[in-house]
């Protein structure tokens, strides 16, 4: 159940929204003004706070910039009885993702939310991706890292494996092959055949390192 934080000075407006949300499925928590919502999304696991821009003590915007440095994926809706272009800019540049215009419609909010909770889960998994990513390159070239006895590897192919080796007998290479751009997957291609030139003794140790590392630049100025 995703929670949901309404944050907002005007009590009918809450209560509201509440009710609302709370029909519709949410997980509701609620705060009158910044200092408040601020204590909650420290505390609590809010995926999504529907912000009010315009509030006493602390605006929604100050607020919008302080919630996302504690929180920086939480996923932020801000809403206005005042609508202007700049304030649509600068609520856009503290880390908002949507603005909504007061008075609206419930079953458009709900739209809206669905939309950024579910585009909150896509950034969540490629993050949780990336991290895999990072840890599969770290152990699939400390041995190519380590070794410098040529005879060795000749002599028995390196354990060195390629995401594009991984994808055919392990899931999380699939998974992980399948997140690699093309320009990702054209490198992986390639770098597998120079371990293949590499491991048949096809090439020198001096040849492959040099090659790899040409491979590696390229991909850098790629992605």
């Amino acid at each position: 159940m995703k929670k949901i934080l309404v944050v907002d000075d005007e009590l009918l407006l809450r209560d509201v929204l509440y009710d609302y949300l709370s029909r519709n499925g949410y997980d509701v928590v609620l705060a009158a003004d910044g200092y408040r919502a601020l204590e909650l999304i420290e505390k609590e696991n809010i995926d999504l706070a529907l912000i009010d821009i315009k509030m006493p003590n602390m605006s929604g915007l100050e607020l919008t910039e302080k919630a996302k440095r504690i929180k920086p994926e939480l996923a932020i809706i801000v809403m206005t009885g005042y609508p202007s272009l700049n304030t649509a800019v600068n609520a856009l540049k503290c880390g908002a993702l949507e603005y909504i215009v007061k008075p609206f419609r419930l079953d458009e909010l709900n739209r809206i939310i669905r939309k950024n909770t579910q585009d909150q889960k896509i950034i969540e998994e490629n993050e949780k991706l990336k991290d895999k990513i990072k840890k599969l390159e770290s152990q699939l070239f400390e041995n190519d890292e380590s070794t410098d006895n040529t005879a060795t590897i000749i002599e028995k192919p390196p354990k060195i494996r390629t995401f594009a080796q991984i994808k055919k007998n392990e899931e999380i290479g699939k998974q992980v092959y399948q997140s690699l751009s093309e320009n990702e997957k054209k490198w992986e291609k390639e770098l597998s055949k120079l371990i293949e030139l590499y491991a048949d003794g096809s090439i020198s140790e001096e040849e492959y390192k040099k090659k790899k590392a040409e491979l590696l630049k390229q991909k850098n100025a790629k992605l």
